[in-house]
């Protein structure tokens, strides 16, 4: 969850927002967005699409960071399904 907070809170910054900011958008505190850059808590692919659209990213561009890992086949096919629900998501927002 590391490098998936580090690419949010990099994205994030490349956007001149806050973590204050950041929450506001989204609905939480910026405490929880603190704890998502850190590592310390897990995100939600919800959660995860919310800050995307925000940050006007798709999500293989942050979970992109975890390629190099070896990782667990199941998390590799999550990944791929959230990617798809991203692109289903963004493509309804973009063609309602």
């Amino acid at each position: 969850m590391r490098k998936i907070g580090s690419k949010i809170r990099t994205l994030r910054l490349s956007h001149q927002l806050t973590q204050r900011q950041l929450g506001l958008a989204i609905g939480i505190s910026c405490q929880q967005i603190q704890k998502y850059e850190a590592g310390v808590s897990d995100l939600s692919i919800t959660r995860l699409i919310q800050i995307c659209i925000v940050l006007n990213s798709e999500i293989e561009e942050v979970l992109g960071s975890l390629r190099s890992q070896k990782i667990d086949p199941i998390e590799v096919k999550n990944h791929s399904i959230s990617f798809n629900i991203s692109k289903l998501f963004r493509s309804n927002i973009d063609n309602p």
